[in-house]
């Protein structure tokens, strides 16, 4: 019986203590330059709404700037790449406008030449 009984105790003080774990698994505050990249995003960026307003000459406009801007990030990468001060998460970088610029190369309008 007091078995039973410290056996239930013992349960009984573990579930007391799980909003304490909980509580220290929360998500991790933004770093500064997170938070400085969400900034620049709103800045400069157009959400869904506003491209949707956009005419087809805008939607050109903003969409070369775009690529301009990543093929710019691409080129600076690449040069520390090839200085080998790139950083981890600047070959993330890397890698992902390598990638966006692979799936890029395929979708490009082909004009009828008829």
């Amino acid at each position: 019986m007091k078995k039973y009984i410290s056996s239930l105790l013992l349960v009984l003080l573990g579930l007391n203590s799980l909003p304490l774990i909980a509580e220290d698994a929360k998500a991790p505050v933004p770093t500064e330059a997170r938070a400085k990249a969400k900034v620049e995003r709103k800045k400069g960026g157009i959400g869904s709404a506003e491209w949707d307003k956009l005419s087809p000459e805008q939607k050109a406009t903003q969409q070369k700037e775009r690529k301009e801007k990543a093929d710019a990030q691409l080129k600076e990468l690449k040069g520390k790449k090839a200085a080998g001060s790139l950083t981890a998460q600047d070959e993330k970088r890397l890698e992902r406008l390598e990638n966006r610029t692979k799936r890029g190369a395929g979708n490009k309008k082909v004009e009828n030449t008829k």
